[in-house]
């Protein structure tokens, strides 16, 4: 099992809102934490999805890409 799962919302079969809510649907997967890193913000012709959807999923964090690996780095440290 993971310690964390990094995801991100663009998928070309697939919103990655919904497959969150999905692994969260799975009990060995419920516990978790998923941490969201996309570049959506920048690429708006993709999906209708805001930030603030990422946040009202179950996902513990938002990081955008544009925010540099930093960023990500810092979040995924305060899970592992």
């Amino acid at each position: 099992m993971p310690d964390l799962i990094i995801i991100n919302i663009i998928f070309k079969k697939v919103h990655g809102f919904s497959l969150i809510e999905e692994i969260k649907s799975e009990p060995e997967l419920k516990k978790i934490p998923i941490i969201i890193y996309s570049g959506y913000t920048s690429r708006w012709s993709e999906t209708t999805a805001k930030r603030e959807d990422g946040l009202l999923t179950t996902a513990k964090e938002f990081v955008d890409k544009s925010s540099g690996t930093d960023e990500l780095i810092s979040t995924i440290q305060k899970y592992i």
